[in-house]
């Protein structure tokens, strides 16, 4: 695929749980301070230190590997859009507030999550990698492949997953992510005793893209004394970029309320390690400060705040300078005015507190930064609440200048409906999706996608599509959530997965997965297929030539390998795609290609671009591919792009792969490759 961008109180969560695990090296390390001071102007670290090396630790030890052997099902959900009345539109001063359109969501798949694990609520949250999706609950850790098929299920306690690390019995607020740029997991829980006053965040990181097998575990202490009152973590943030991993989290004093906000930073290269980390601390004012995923390989991680009670601006932060000392930068943004809302919404005769004084969800890629949270939807009358979102152009800050709201909406249900706990993610298309819950006093609660296009109006959503409804109603006042979640699939960049709470009657709750489409990637109003393709090597596989895997959508251009002399298996092919664009207008030039390997192989790619100025290909980066499976490889050209669209608006690729002969592998089996289409974006 060819992208062209021209857009510039815990203890009421969990039970405890029984068994303390003996303390390891990891818990034995001590954290040497290292305090700086701090002024007006700049955000200064209070403090950094080195952390013991991680426990190197394998999931196969577990038997069984799933300890509920209940096979899960993967069900086709026949929802449809949900018929939606849009209620009373409030003028904010920017776009906002609309919501309908012919933006889908096109449900693909719906399987359950994880089962009432006896902890209260579930805080669930997912990872999507290439072939699994890693699911963490209060109480649990779960693997499962894309089909709904669970692989792995075991306990998030001391003598379970978590073992090995000296944690404690007091394990809670799970989150975790896959980094594409690294092709890792990464699952991250808080950890407390509140007798022993001691608090610590949990970190795990798999040792490639299967979450079966190694993974490197840490315990990094926590405990601060804001004031000189000793003060434990509590429902962290987790984002990452190219080179870092930031982890926020409340905190509150052992014997007293909040205190402060910290926020964690590390060199992403030290974690994947195994060796020590260092972790440069910061504490802010501001509460509840979400970090965002990056989708692409930006060099920051940016994050939002809200202000108490209500207002009419967002904080928001800039974490950098990873591979160095690790900075932290903060400005303030004007947003439309909102309010809370209510505490507790209607669920079928129960109700939910649904948390709606913090941000809870962000995500951030191409330049621009992506939250949401939950508001009222009246300023004045209507105590119901509603999802609001926004996205800002973080143009060059913190470098220079400010970021910019570009559009802000309001995703508000008719009638009496509530709708809360807002996950976001954006994905390569620049396509937003919000999944949420809502309910309402005669309707339990329901997962709900909401979503739009980047050609969609400013401010506008699609009409929101019901995922799942909840079998059961919960005990009046449960707490709800305490987060959802949305992310891409790294397989394709495109398609959303998300996970949400369900009740199951009384306390017992169960959640859902589920994925969509909102663009597909091989048709679509902003998508283009190839105009010509050719085999300068290779054999062509599938049904049908050129032709139609350039007119038929969802019909690819697969080249297999051939013998080639002494130089092994080779691969060589061609695709044009035509852009109706200028060369001038072109920013950035993605491409995306795959490929299928046999296990134990070792196949290189490199990727050329026609230089239509000096009528030569041009080389532009060589690739290594990924044993025994299929692999999505992308690239970016950015800079003057100019010499490679022709005046027709055409550019024009080459694709060789290449595996060598070897005497330890013997001769070299063939290979596949895939090259299909061409996406724009308008700005």
């Amino acid at each position: 695929m060819i992208e062209i961008n021209r857009r510039s109180g815990a203890a009421l969560r969990i039970g405890a749980m029984a068994c303390l695990a003996a303390l390891s090296l990891a818990a034995s390390a001590q954290r040497p301070p290292i305090r700086f001071k701090s002024n007006d102007d700049e955000i200064k670290p209070v403090l950094q230190f080195r952390t013991a090396p991680a426990v190197r630790d394998t999931t196969f030890r577990f038997f069984p590997q799933v300890v509920d052997a209940v096979r899960q099902k993967s069900v086709k959900p026949s929802h449809q859009p949900t018929e939606l009345v849009v209620g009373k539109i409030i003028d904010r001063g920017i776009p906002s507030g609309k919501i309908g359109g012919d933006t889908f969501n096109d449900t693909m798949s719906l399987f359950p999550g994880i089962g009432f694990t006896g902890s209260l609520p579930p805080d669930p949250d997912i990872a999507v990698g290439p072939d699994h999706i890693v699911q963490v609950v209060n109480g649990a850790v779960a693997f499962f492949t894309k089909d709904g098929t669970k692989v792995f299920q075991q306990p998030d306690t001391p003598t379970a997953f978590w073992s090995g690390i000296g944690a404690g019995n007091f394990i809670f607020d799970p989150k975790c992510f896959y980094d594409h740029i690294s092709q890792r997991f990464y699952i991250v829980e808080l950890d407390v005793d509140f007798g022993a006053e001691t608090s610590h965040m949990l970190i795990a990181v798999s040792d490639d893209d299967d979450p079966n097998g190694s993974w490197l575990k840490y315990k990094i202490d926590t405990k601060l004394s804001p004031g000189g009152t000793a003060s434990w973590m509590d429902y962290p943030g987790f984002g990452f970029s190219k080179d870092g991993v930031i982890v926020t989290g409340n905190l509150f004093g052992f014997s007293s309320g909040y205190t402060k906000t910290e926020v964690l930073a590390m060199n992403k290269a030290e974690l994947l390690s195994g060796g020590a980390v260092n972790v440069t601390v910061f504490e802010a004012t501001e509460f509840s400060i979400q970090p965002s995923r990056s989708i692409d390989s930006a060099d920051a991680v940016y994050g939002a705040s809200r202000p108490n009670g209500g207002g009419s601006n967002l904080t928001l932060f800039a974490f950098d300078d990873f591979t160095t000392t690790p900075t932290m930068q903060k400005t303030v943004v004007a947003v439309p005015v909102f309010t809370y809302g209510g505490y507790n919404a209607p669920a079928g005769g129960g109700s939910h507190n649904t948390l709606p004084y913090r941000l809870m969800s962000s995500c951030s890629g191409d330049g621009h930064f992506y939250t949401a949270h939950t508001t009222g939807a009246d300023l004045v009358t209507d105590g119901r609440t509603q999802v609001t979102w926004y996205d800002f152009d973080m143009g060059n800050w913190p470098a220079s200048g400010s970021p910019t709201l570009v559009q802000a909406g309001d995703v508000k249900m008719p009638g009496d409906i509530w709708a809360y706990q807002p996950g976001i993610g954006v994905n390569s298309l620049n396509d937003v999706s919000i999944s949420f819950t809502a309910s309402s006093s005669s309707e339990k609660a329901a997962a709900m996608a909401t979503s739009r296009k980047v050609t969609d109006a400013p401010g506008q959503m699609s009409t929101p599509t019901v995922l799942d409804v909840s079998p059961g109603v919960s005990v009046s006042g449960s707490r709800w959530g305490d987060y959802s979640d949305v992310e891409v699939d790294p397989a394709d960049g495109t398609t959303f997965w998300g996970v949400n709470e369900l009740m199951q009657g009384g306390f017992a709750w169960q959640t859902t997965i589920n994925s969509w489409e909102v663009s597909k990637p091989t048709g679509g109003a902003n998508l283009l297929r190839p105009i010509a393709m050719e085999v300068l090597l290779g054999t062509l596989l599938g049904g049908g030539g050129t032709a139609e895997a350039s007119e038929v959508d969802e019909t690819y251009y697969d080249v297999r390998s051939v013998k080639s002399g002494r130089s092994g298996q080779l691969s060589i092919l061609t695709a044009t795609f035509n852009t109706e664009m200028l060369g001038e207008d072109v920013r950035k030039i993605h491409a995306e290609f795959t490929a299928t390997t046999a296990f134990g192989r070792r196949v290189s790619a490199s990727l050329f671009a026609w230089n239509y100025d000096t009528e030569e290909w041009e080389y532009q980066r060589n690739y290594k591919l990924r044993s025994g499976r299929t692999s999505l490889q992308e690239y970016d050209m950015e800079g003057d792009v100019d010499p490679f669209v022709s005046d027709e608006g055409n550019i024009k690729l080459l694709l060789r792969s290449h595996e060598p002969l070897s005497r330890w592998f013997g001769g070299p089996r063939t290979h596949i490759l895939r090259i299909d289409q061409v996406v724009i974006l308008p700005s």
